[in-house]
């Protein structure tokens, strides 16, 4: 599928990257491998129920009770089992991980649960890069990535990037539906420097702070002074989102994150601050309203 332009609201430009050809004559992009995200560790705190009820109205999801109930019948019956599964999901994680370029250092500028920061550099020629137009480069940057498997890219404003480091500052963690054959799945959240990275909620309940990323999405800022954008590149695991999906998520956090809209930033600002006031149906209420 060709690169597509898609305008979203009326201050977030995005330029969406689906599959399609890639030009491999492009002398701007390095032939060298992308060094990928991972994800070290989520934080155990910021996911939380107002009371039994909200946890009650989470557990009519169907993700949740299908894993959930196995993982309980499981544990009771055959915890053997139980753990031979989790050797096996962590195995499967650790083979992403190694495919995204596994690093043991933090960010220099913020201590990180997540891996090293990545520079624009280590992707591109940048001093090539910097005598295009932004235009230009945002063709460069969509194409460089529309035929990959497992990797979405995404072009925004310098003012859309700055509300969303504003935003984030205040709320780090946060939730997200994502809509699936039979009902919603919720996905944790959590940004760090200038990356979000995601895992399903079930995960994150099972493993706590060992829950595997499965979507890790970076933006790169050396080009906003002198171009005014911002380039994003996201890294999805196959196994568990496809490439419609991983955008979908994508989608919703430069929504909540990059736009002044009251009812999603009330939503933020309960997850964060009255989580007795939170509602996870809330969520796909928006998202609904969102694609409406």
């Amino acid at each position: 599928m060709a690169a597509a332009a898609v305008s979203v609201g009326l201050t977030l430009e995005m330029v969406w990257c689906f599959r399609g050809v890639l030009n491999r004559g492009c002398s701007m992009i390095r032939s060298t491998p992308i060094s990928r995200v991972q994800c070290k560790t989520f934080s155990v705190s910021g996911i939380r129920c107002k009371d039994n009820e909200d946890m009650n109205s989470l557990k009519t999801n169907p993700y949740f009770d299908k894993y959930s109930q196995k993982i309980s019948q499981l544990e009771k019956s055959t915890p053997e089992e139980l753990s031979q599964r989790i050797t096996a999901i962590r195995r499967k994680a650790k083979s992403f991980n190694s495919r995204q370029g596994e690093s043991q250092a933090t960010s220099s500028n913020e201590t990180s649960p997540f891996s090293k920061k990545k520079s624009l550099d280590d992707i591109v020629k940048l001093d090539l890069l910097k005598k295009k137009s932004p235009q230009e480069i945002t063709d460069i940057w969509l194409q460089h990535f529309a035929s990959a498997k497992d990797s979405i890219s995404v072009v925004i404003s310098a003012k859309v990037y700055s509300l969303i480091l504003d935003t984030k500052s205040n709320h780090p963690t946060f939730l997200l539906p994502l809509p699936r054959q039979h009902g919603y799945e919720y996905f944790v959240s959590q940004s760090c420097g200038n990356e979000f990275h995601f895992t399903p909620l079930i995960n994150y309940q099972t493993f706590k702070e060992n829950a595997p990323e499965c979507l890790a999405l970076t933006h790169f800022t050396e080009l906003a002074n002198d171009k005014d954008i911002v380039l994003m590149q996201g890294e999805f695991n196959d196994d568990v989102l496809n490439i419609s999906e991983a955008m979908c998520l994508t989608n919703q956090i430069h929504r909540y994150y990059g736009e002044n809209d009251i009812k999603r930033q009330n939503l933020l600002a309960r997850f964060s601050n009255s989580p007795e006031e939170f509602r996870h149906m809330d969520l796909i209420v928006e998202l609904e309203r969102l694609a409406s």
